[in-house]
Order: C-alpha cells, then structure tokens, then sequence
C-alpha cells in the first residue's frame, strides 16, 4: 500500500514497463497510466487485469491515464470492441470512467472508434479531460457520489 497525494490509500495492482495499474480502496478508483507502447499480450493484459479488479472490489469510477499510450494495433482495438468491453459492461460495476487522451494521433482515434462503437450499450458515464485535477473532480463529483451511492 501506498499513500496518495491526498492522503488516501493507493494499491498498487499491477506495475510493469508498460503500465502502472492502481486502486485507491476508499475511492472505489482504479487508475491505468499507460507508459508507452503495449505490445497485444501486454494490452490485453493491462486492461484485463483492470476488469478483473473491478470485478472483484465493486469499483465504481475509473480513470484510463493515455496520455502516454502510442498506438492500439487493429487486432486490439476489434479485441477491446467485441471481448473486453462488452465484458465491462456486464460487469454492471462501474458510473464513471474518466479519460486522458494520449497525445498520439492514432491512439486518439482508436480511442475514439472504440468508444464510438461501445456508445449504446455503455452504462456509465464517459469523460475526456485535459489533466489530472479536472478528471478527478468530475469522477467524484457530490452528485454523482450521492446519486449512485
């Protein structure tokens, strides 16, 4: 366990070359900050290893960090479209999954295919953000919070 800015308690979940997975436990928050380049097992990996965790804690609010993710291959993002997300959705567990988009142009549209594409059957709600503080702020947002408590 590790202590956050703010003081709450941060699990490191998972931490490899590619990405640093944590869950802040009395935040009901998972954070995936992509580090770069994530070959297909390591992509799938990451975003397994996520679903799986809120799968298992209940988390309600996620925050996907890609600001330095480079690009999703093609097999990836038709995996994420037809396996992983329709698995996220029935998982039922998640209100929020705040977005920091990665600076590279061809991540961003991946991005935006697969969100696109997962529109109408998401149930939860979907931001973009330029920084950190004002994803934060939206995912525990007081009418949210009490809203969905």
């Amino acid at each position: 366990m590790e202590t956050t800015h703010d003081g709450s308690t941060e699990m490191v979940v998972l931490d490899e070359a590619f990405i640093r997975i944590t869950h802040q436990t009395a935040n009901d928050l998972i954070v995936l900050r992509w580090k770069g380049y994530a070959d297909p097992t390591n992509y799938r990996k990451g975003l397994n290893t996520g679903l799986d965790h809120v799968q298992k804690h209940g988390i309600k609010r996620w925050l996907a960090d890609l600001r330095h993710m480079d690009a999703i291959l093609a097999s990836e993002e038709k995996w994420t479209n037809e396996d992983w997300f329709p698995r996220l959705i029935k998982a039922g567990k998640l209100r929020r999954m705040a977005i920091l988009p990665s600076k590279d142009f061809f991540n961003k549209m991946s991005v935006e295919r697969i969100m696109d594409y997962s529109a109408g059957a998401i149930q939860f709600k979907v931001g973009y953000f330029p920084d950190e503080p004002s994803s934060m702020e939206w995912l525990f947002d007081e009418a949210m919070s009490a809203a969905n408590a």
